[in-house]
């Protein structure tokens, strides 16, 4: 990769971070899947990890929590929140989990 499509792909970064941080003043976090579905049966491979590279990439705290089921198998709800909420986030994570218990 040259250093010039390096640097636009950090201008594209950049601008991302700024919409997450213009959406996040109306709501407390982010939520979708962790991935496209359960995890296949098996020890060889653990499943898509299409959703979680989104939060990595824009460098976001993320909780992923094995709330839902498909075929028996769990399925990941992923949380992300903004640059430094991590402690926020951790609180909704924890309350989520508890709701999701019953």
């Amino acid at each position: 990769m040259a250093p010039a499509e390096y640097e636009d792909l950090l201008r594209k970064r950049s601008r991302v971070q700024d919409a997450v941080q213009r959406h996040a003043a109306s709501a407390d976090a982010f939520i979708t899947l962790a991935a496209s579905g359960a995890a296949p049966l098996g020890l060889r491979h653990t499943g898509s990890r299409t959703f979680q590279v989104y939060g990595s990439w824009l460098g976001l705290p993320a909780f992923t929590l094995p709330i839902l089921e498909e075929m028996g198998l769990p399925v990941g709800v992923q949380l992300l929140g903004t640059a430094g909420g991590d402690a926020g986030l951790c609180g909704i994570a924890g309350w989520l989990l508890s709701e999701a218990a019953g």
